[in-house]
């Protein structure tokens, strides 16, 4: 019956999930109630599941109407434009009676594409492409503030394993992650135990620490040196064998070197190794 039938699409067809119509003011209506409800019982964020479904302003409508804490949409391109133009539109508003939309996060992608690259994505593929983790191109490193950076998620990894990531590597990657800006997303399938993609109790190569601890002292070293999502970086050598930068935290400097050989790169002697594998 065309008569039950809504809007014209604002965004991209999915075939796995029913399409709402966001322009329907009883939708965004349903929509702030969830929301506000959700706070009520002790959510402080979400994240926004396809955001490619829709347009980007309803993401920050909905936001702003119940003054969102954190919030992320998954807009899934290997393009870092597109992902800011995305970020950029949720500021927007809606048209004539309605607010300004509250700026919203995104899960950086195109990083994720980066670290794939050089990391690999068969299990003991030899990394290359160092040179990829220097590059100006992602969200962390254009519109860090904004940009939730992440090594897998329930679909690019864990049982799904749509995108992932050499297995082997995840210790090193979440070097990187975890000591760049951006705000860090790590995966429960990497740090847990108990469940049957957990993959926090193998042990990380050249170090005696499981990816549970070496997750957890990679955050308390970030906590401690001060780095924030919009901390600064200095790279200092980049090619395809290795990449070298310093990290500018509110409390301390980081040096971090990622290579296949990191003797290549000496350490200057006013700065202490503390880590290494």
């Amino acid at each position: 019956d065309p008569s039950m039938r809504g809007a014209v699409d604002t965004g991209e067809a999915f075939v796995g999930g029913r399409d709402l119509d966001h322009t329907n003011p009883v939708v965004q209506q349903g929509c702030i109630e969830l929301m506000e409800k959700l706070k009520e019982l002790g959510f402080a964020g979400w994240r926004f599941d396809y955001a490619k479904g829709f347009d980007a302003a309803y993401v920050g409508y909905y936001n702003q109407a119940v003054d969102t804490d954190f919030a992320v949409g998954e807009y899934w391109v290997d393009d870092s434009r597109r992902i800011q133009n995305w970020i950029n539109r949720t500021a927007d508003s809606l048209g004539e009676g309605y607010p300004a939309g509250k700026k919203t996060m995104a899960f950086d992608f195109r990083l994720k594409s980066i670290l794939n690259h050089v990391f690999g994505k068969k299990t003991g593929q030899k990394n290359s492409n160092y040179q990829l983790l220097g590059f100006n191109d992602s969200i962390m490193k254009v519109m860090p503030e904004y940009a939730v950076t992440f090594i897998d998620n329930h679909d690019t990894g864990s049982t799904q394993a749509h995108w992932p990531i050499d297995s082997q590597d995840l210790g090193t990657a979440y070097v990187y992650l975890l000591t760049h800006p951006g705000i860090p997303c790590v995966s429960y399938e990497h740090y847990g135990t108990e469940t049957r993609d957990g993959k926090g109790a193998t042990v990380v190569a050249g170090t005696k620490m499981t990816l549970h601890d070496h997750i957890n002292y990679l955050v308390t070293l970030r906590k401690a040196c001060g780095i924030t999502n919009t901390s600064v970086v200095d790279v200092e050598k980049v090619n395809p064998q290795v990449y070298k930068g310093t990290i500018h935290g509110e409390n301390a400097d980081v040096l971090v070197v990622i290579a296949e050989d990191t003797k290549v790169v000496k350490a200057p002697k006013e700065y202490k190794a503390i880590y290494s594998g």
